[in-house]
């Protein structure tokens, strides 16, 4: 069975030959899905720990490839004692980040 793909056609046992592709699919498509889910958990969690104080977040968008991160709803608390009972609350957030300065001592933001 031959396959048409952008009017070159591939056979699929090139494709079937070459498991590489299945390996960074298999990488890449778990972390674009569930990046998000896995910030709002670490912030959540570390934060909390940290702080000593409760810190929620409602959403997290992360674009690995873009450098990009939205936070939605971040509150962080105050201990008990204060005026007001939150230090923080944050309704939406963006940050772009240049993904080949991450690899040099400066990061631009």
């Amino acid at each position: 069975m031959q396959v048409l793909l952008f009017g070159t056609r591939y056979a699929n046992e090139k494709t079937a030959q070459n498991p590489y592709i299945y390996i960074i699919l298999s990488a890449v498509v778990p972390v674009t899905l569930f990046a998000g889910s896995a910030v709002r958990i670490g912030v959540e969690t570390v934060g909390t720990k940290a702080l000593s104080v409760l810190v929620t977040l409602g959403d997290a968008e992360l674009s690995i490839f873009r450098g990009r991160l939205g936070l939605q709803n971040l509150v962080i608390g105050n201990p008990p004692g204060y005026q007001h009972d939150k230090l923080l609350e944050l309704k939406d957030s963006r940050v772009a980040v240049d993904i080949r300065s991450l690899l040099t001592d400066t990061v631009n933001v």
